[in-house]
């Protein structure tokens, strides 16, 4: 019997209305009778429990629809391991301030509502899916519907993952995606390989197999198709134990090819896969990018032998801000978005932002050009400890953005989310 989800576009059953027609609804999360429920202010969520994992959307301009994304971004971005998330064990401070305790009990709401969706998962499904960044709700519906597909997410788990959207791999997408892959799951992996448009070749499934979980998104993935067309390449990632997200980074983004050396390479593995590679990798690199723009210079990116001597190129770049001219800029920034505290001063002009990049010896003046067009926001932390903190604008509103001590020193982890949590409480307490 075909699948209804094989057919993307095609109404499904309707939930139960869950709520009011349009907008004003009460914001919150409840789990009833199976269905996960989820209300924001601009959109309803519904969701089916495990095994008959489905999913509807509704929007103030738009009736019931199926929907994969929403909830893969929504519920299952905030998926938590058997027993609970570790914010729920972990003691509560007494000094808590009012700000953080107000965030800790609405998590805590949050995660007693998903814990009962999440429950009818089984623990080793759950497990095997927790470690992949995106796409967990596909995976879900392919261990769910498909046999074979929890032992190939185990066996090869960056096939798996394509395989579980295969629409964003084979072209032109297929109109039941989980019957082509319940008919591909019984053969060889080459097979399934050749299908989603990689190279049917033992080194190329090898390579596949090296893959951390934790590395595969589909951009990073279609880009590492269509990058593995190079012998050179291939060799060098046949030769490593695992790749990671920081290999893949450097891997799939041509610019960066002066890395691409079997020391650079090493020294990243060696750093082992849990690492924040978007503070220790991307953010030198991009930013890195953004000086030489600022100083109207090329980026010409050294052959570093190892991450330790691309921070040392990178705090190079970032000590000759001063020079930058910063003239051709308006002198005022955009209205920041959240007014700040005693202890967290917007910068409002483009003058104290290179005076903030030169006191604290980073290139924080560099992102002038995302500041300028209202993208990005810069506030100076002079409480509880001197730093630069940042939020980014995406399409769902503002967003944490980066926090970086003198010359770009780590900030605890929560201390960064006490400032963030302050910071956006500001806009609520004028």
């Amino acid at each position: 019997m075909a699948d209804p989800q094989d057919r993307p576009g095609t109404p499904l059953e309707a939930p139960e209305e869950p709520g009011p027609a349009a907008p004003p609804w009460a914001r919150g999360s409840v789990f009833k009778n199976g269905k996960l429920y989820i209300f924001q202010a601009r959109r309803v969520l519904v969701a089916r429990a495990w095994p008959d994992l489905r999913a509807w959307v509704k929007t103030p301009t738009r009736p019931w629809r199926p929907t994969c994304r929403s909830v893969d971004r929504v519920v299952m971005g905030s998926l938590f391991p058997p027993g609970g998330p570790a914010r729920s064990q972990a003691p509560v401070d007494p000094l808590e301030d009012p700000v953080s305790a107000w965030w800790r009990r609405i998590q805590e709401r949050e995660d007693a509502v998903l814990g009962q969706f999440f429950d009818a998962i089984p623990a080793e499904v759950r497990l095997t899916v927790l470690p992949f960044p995106e796409k967990r709700w596909h995976l879900l519906n392919l261990i769910a519907r498909c046999e074979g597909g929890l032992d190939l997410c185990r066996a090869n788990p960056a096939l798996a993952f394509a395989l579980s959207c295969n629409r964003a791999f084979h072209s032109p997408g297929v109109q039941r995606p989980y019957r082509a892959a319940r008919s591909l799951l019984p053969k060889p992996q080459r097979a399934i390989q050749a299908w989603l448009g990689f190279p049917a070749t033992e080194q190329v499934r090898r390579i596949l197999h090296k893959i951390e979980p934790s590395a595969l998104t589909v951009p990073r993935l279609l880009a590492l198709r269509k990058h593995l067309e190079d012998p050179a390449l291939l060799k060098l990632l046949a030769h490593l134990p695992r790749i990671h997200a920081g290999v893949l980074h450097v891997a799939t983004i041509p610019r960066y090819g002066a890395l691409l050396t079997p020391a650079f390479l090493g020294d990243l593995v060696a750093w082992g896969p849990d690492q924040p590679w978007g503070e220790i990798l991307a953010r030198p690199l991009w930013d890195a990018e953004a000086c030489c723009r600022v100083l109207h210079v090329p980026f010409d990116l050294p052959a570093c032998r190892s991450l330790t001597a691309l921070h040392a190129y990178h705090q190079r770049l970032a000590g000759s801000m001063e020079r930058a001219s910063i003239s051709e800029y308006p002198p005022m920034l955009p209205v920041p978005p959240f007014p700040g505290t005693a202890g967290l001063e917007p910068i409002t002009t483009s003058a104290e932002l290179q005076r903030e990049s030169i006191e604290m010896g980073h290139c924080v003046v560099s992102h002038i050009d995302s500041v300028q067009a209202g993208l990005e926001a810069v506030y100076r932390v002079l409480a509880p400890l001197r730093a630069t903190l940042s939020v980014v604008r995406t399409g769902g509103g503002w967003r944490p953005g980066q926090v970086s001590g003198p010359y770009n020193a780590a900030v605890p982890r929560d201390v960064k989310d006490r400032l963030f949590s302050s910071l956006m409480f500001s806009a609520q307490a004028r």
